[in-house]
Order: structure tokens, then C-alpha cells, then sequence
């Protein structure tokens, strides 16, 4: 090819490690983002080759058939978290602040939907809190890798999917969740800002903190999520009126629809390309 490029790209805290970015100031042409939160981290990390967002889709959701999934618990009321479990995920505030928020009188599941990593510590998360919280309101861990029609399952028979992550370069299950018009509780940073406003999600309050991730950037940050602020949230979603939570979600539907389909992001990547050629010598 004429040109090279580093397509759809993310990153989730505030530096990029040196090596990463003269690799690809030295071989790219254009790099293209998953959102302006990783377009200003590689700028900042000094960059040179020009650098476009063109986000990510989020329809291919839309055209999956469901597959069951078995879920153990019987409570009526289905919170549900998709991810690696990685530090920046912040499966730990959400265990904390859940713990906060239900006890096992109240009629509510948290299923976490994660996999084996050197990252997860959730089992051991969840032995502690078990042992410190005996009245904790009922959890199901699932590990078993599922195919993307269970994750669309998964979905469409929880009733909110909570996102209290640390960092994100996009935060691809709240798209699809808003798409499926699942209410959304995220932190509203990095690329999830991009979607996740006051009038499409219920935001989590957050500060800014030095990143803790595996990268180990002295100077890096990523936020930390407020417990009090994810716990009320939680119950804000659980004791919402259906029309008060169709409010929000469908206009974060219309929100996803309008900007992060895969035709979106192509036409964005093309117009980069075309902007890449353009450009003097």
C-alpha cells in the first residue's frame, strides 16, 4: 500500500510508553482513534504522524441472534458487568459500592462477566467481601468464554450494565448496551465521555489519580470512581420508573445510532486517508 496506517486504536490512561510512539512516528503515516481521549494522549505523548478519531461501531450488536445463557440466580432484577477485570475496570469500587447498596433482602443479582487473567482478582475480591459483608445481595461470577450471540443475551435479559471503570479508550458494551436500549451506569471518561452524558447514562463522580496499571508510566493518570456516587446510581436504576428510564435510553440510542456504526467509522477512516494524501511531502 501507498500508506500505512494503524487503524481504530485505543488506549485508556493519559501517556503512551515512548517505545509505542516513536514505533510509530518511525513506520506510520496516519494512526486513526477510538475516541479525542486517545487522540489528546498520543499528542501529549509526542506524537508527530497525524492523528484522526474514528471511534468504533457498536450495530454489529444489532444483527446477532440471541443464544441463552444459564444464569443460576432467580432475582428479578439483573445488573450485569462485561469485562476483562483488569485493574482499570474497577471491579472492586463496583463490589464495594454494590455491597453498599443491596443486601440479599433486596431482589437484585450483580453478574460479572469476566475471564481468566493475571489481571483478575475478582475471586479474590469476592472472598473478601463475602467474608466482610455476610449480608451482601447476591452475586454470579460467569469465566466461561461466550460467543458474542450469548454476550447479546447476556444483555438484553439484564437490566442495567454498570461501567465504573477507571479508563476507557471507548467502552464498546455501553454502545452496544444503549443500542439494545439497556440503561448504562458509567464513569464518564476517556472514550466513554464520547457517548456517556447526564441525558444518556447515569454518570459515577469521579477525581484524578496516577494510573496503576501493568505499564507502570510514572506520570500517567487515570480516575479513580466515587463509591458513594456508584452506589447511588445502582439505586437510582433499580428504583427508576420504566418512563423515566426510557428517557435516557432512548435518546442514547439515537445518540449511538448517529455516530458509532461501523459505516460511521469507515467513512471516517477513509476521509483520513484521503486528508493523509493531501498533506505536503
Amino acid at each position: 500500500g501507498l500508506q500505512r496506517a494503524l487503524g481504530c486504536w485505543g488506549w485508556e490512561e493519559s501517556l503512551v510508553p515512548d517505545e509505542f510512539v516513536e514505533a510509530m512516528n518511525r513506520h506510520l503515516d496516519f494512526v486513526t482513534v477510538l475516541s479525542p481521549f486517545v487522540q489528546k494522549a498520543l499528542i501529549d505523548s509526542g506524537i508527530r504522524v497525524p492523528v484522526f478519531v474514528s471511534g468504533a461501531g457498536a450495530d454489529h450488536i444489532l444483527h446477532l441472534q440471541e443464544r441463552p445463557v444459564k444464569i443460576s440466580s432467580k432475582k428479578a432484577f439483573r445488573f450485569v458487568h462485561i469485562s476483562s477485570a483488569f485493574p482499570r475496570k474497577g471491579v472492586d469500587v463496583l463490589l464495594r459500592s454494590y455491597s453498599k447498596a443491596f443486601s440479599d433482602a433486596d431482589d437484585v443479582v450483580l453478574i460479572l462477566k469476566v475471564f481468566p487473567n493475571p489481571h483478575n482478582a475478582v475471586r479474590e475480591q469476592l472472598e473478601e467481601l463475602r467474608r466482610t459483608t455476610p449480608h451482601c445481595a447476591e452475586i454470579e461470577m460467569i469465566e466461561t468464554d461466550l460467543a458474542a450471540e450469548q454476550i447479546k443475551s447476556l444483555l438484553v435479559n439484564s437490566h442495567c450494565l454498570v461501567m465504573p471503570s477507571r479508563g476507557e479508550g471507548f467502552g464498546l458494551p455501553a454502545a452496544e448496551a444503549m443500542l439494545l436500549g439497556i440503561p448504562v451506569i458509567a464513569t464518564p471518561i476517556g472514550g466513554l465521555a464520547s457517548f456517556c452524558t447526564e441525558a444518556t447514562s447515569w454518570p459515577v463522580a469521579y477525581t484524578y489519580s496516577r494510573a496503576k496499571s501493568h505499564f507502570d508510566l510514572p506520570d500517567s493518570l487515570w480516575v479513580e470512581p466515587d463509591e458513594e456516587s456508584l452506589a447511588t446510581q445502582l439505586r437510582c436504576v433499580w428504583l427508576a420508573s420504566t418512563e423515566e428510564q426510557k428517557k435516557k435510553t432512548q435518546f442514547a440510542r439515537e445518540k449511538v445510532e448517529s455516530l458509532w456504526t461501523w459505516d460511521h467509522v469507515a467513512r471516517r477512516v477513509i476521509e483520513a486517508s484521503h486528508r493523509v494524501e493531501e498533506l505536503p511531502v
